[in-house]
């Protein structure tokens, strides 16, 4: 992505938007690359992700530590920091209608996750994670800044998808920004590693009763673990294109359950009781 940021003219190296779901080490170092290489001239109009002080709201690897890095960074670069939402956290309320925030460029977003429940339980595991790493949670250090697929075989998979789910419990995945982007007609549901029951019940505030979400794609969360894609969730959407963001080196992600229910649950209009 450096590269390819590299490639752009200077003066369109320029975000609008940057959202870092969670702390998990795979969705956060890469932005630390980011913003850490000063060479990329890259302008950044704002930033959403929850910080150790969002879950103080009233109201796989884990990467805490890395968590407080960028709050430095944030803090240093002077990036607006959740402005939209008055640099609270980025969350959705309880009741009433979803978060929807609007870009310049004319892109909606709708917060679909977390909850301020998902925040409060990461609470203790931040703490503990930054103890063990020897820093204080909430109280980022300055950083110094630097100078200037997996073959699947033969698949049943009628018996894959209908393999016993167990849902994800991880704190730091159920700490996800999950969004619905809306532009020009075109809607977009990015999962980040929610947890599915956060998003089903998201998606039931967007669309009550049995009614369905119509979208253009889905990126799969948690690239596509098994204990992330149920079939309660597919059955929220009508969707034809599913997005697996992951190469498989590391958790073998996208797990045969999970493509399976893609597969057969997951079609435009299949969706049985």
């Amino acid at each position: 992505l450096v590269d390819k940021v590299k490639s752009l003219p200077a003066g369109s190296r320029r975000l609008e938007l940057l959202v870092v779901t969670h702390v998990d080490a795979d969705h956060i170092a890469g932005v630390l690359k980011f913003l850490e290489t000063p060479s990329l001239g890259l302008e950044v109009a704002e930033i959403w992700f929850n910080a150790y002080k969002h879950l103080l709201e009233k109201g796989e690897t884990f990467g805490p530590a890395q968590g407080e890095d960028l709050s430095a960074d944030i803090v240093a670069g002077k990036v607006p920091w959740n402005t939209k939402f008055k640099g609270g956290a980025v969350k959705v309320p309880e009741t009433g209608p979803l978060p929807s925030k609007k870009l310049d460029g004319g892109l909606e977003l709708v917060v679909l996750g977390p909850t301020m429940e998902k925040l409060r339980i990461l609470k203790p595991v931040w703490i503990q994670a930054c103890k063990d790493a020897g820093i204080k949670p909430g109280k980022p250090s300055p950083r110094p800044r630097p100078p200037g697929l997996e073959a699947f075989g033969p698949l049943n998979v009628d018996v894959l998808a209908d393999a016993v789910f167990k849902e994800d419990a991880t704190e730091a995945n159920g700490s996800s920004i999950i969004l619905l982007l809306r532009y020009e007609g075109t809607t977009v549901l990015l999962g980040a590693d929610g947890h599915p029951s956060v998003i089903e019940a998201g998606l039931q505030r967007l669309v009550p009763g049995n009614g369905r979400l119509k979208l253009d794609a889905y990126k799969v969360a948690h690239h596509g673990s098994q204990n992330n894609v149920n079939r309660a969730l597919l059955s929220r959407i009508d969707c034809s294109r599913y997005l697996f963001s992951s190469n498989g080196a590391i958790y073998h992600h996208p797990s045969r359950e999970a493509v399976a229910r893609v597969l057969k649950y997951g079609k435009s209009g299949n969706h049985p009781a």
